[in-house]
């Protein structure tokens, strides 16, 4: 599902064994699944199903919290796996579009609505045509962590 969406603005996907890939690559984004958020993300007052950033090397960092991911997905009765996907993608597309910030609207929107839970549960929450830019080909790292 993941490679689906990001398929939508030409990013393929290679998934990685840790050991197999390049470090500071830009190429190369290291994707980890936490069980929670930690510190200040905790204390936000909207939900955070994730975040990314760029390590000095420029190798992309992102992170997916599951417990948070589930509890969205209950509330508003959608597949945790498409969900999970969704979330996957939105933290990638940060790494990868040419305007890596928040949308006003489509997958990139920093908090979703309703509107947008219910587009993720039949498959429609993707990237809109702002900010992309000509696709990447981007190795995902599976983290052992």
């Amino acid at each position: 599902m993941t490679e689906d969406i990001l398929g939508d603005i030409g990013v393929t996907v290679e998934w990685m064994a840790p050991s197999d890939y390049a470090r500071g690559s830009a190429n190369v984004i290291r994707l980890t699944m936490l069980p929670n958020e930690g510190g200040a993300l905790r204390s936000r007052g909207q939900v955070v199903m994730g975040s990314a950033t760029r390590t000095t090397l420029g190798t992309g960092v992102a992170w997916v919290y599951y417990q948070r991911v589930l509890e969205e997905a209950e509330h508003y009765d959608v597949s945790p796996a498409r969900l999970l996907a969704c979330a996957m993608a939105h933290e990638i597309g940060h790494l990868v579009l040419a305007s890596p910030g928040h949308e006003p609207a489509g997958l990139m929107r920093a908090v979703w609505n309703a509107a947008d839970f219910r587009r993720a549960a039949m498959g429609q929450l993707r990237f809109t045509a702002e900010g992309r830019r000509p696709g990447s080909a981007v190795r995902l790292r599976e983290s052992q962590e």
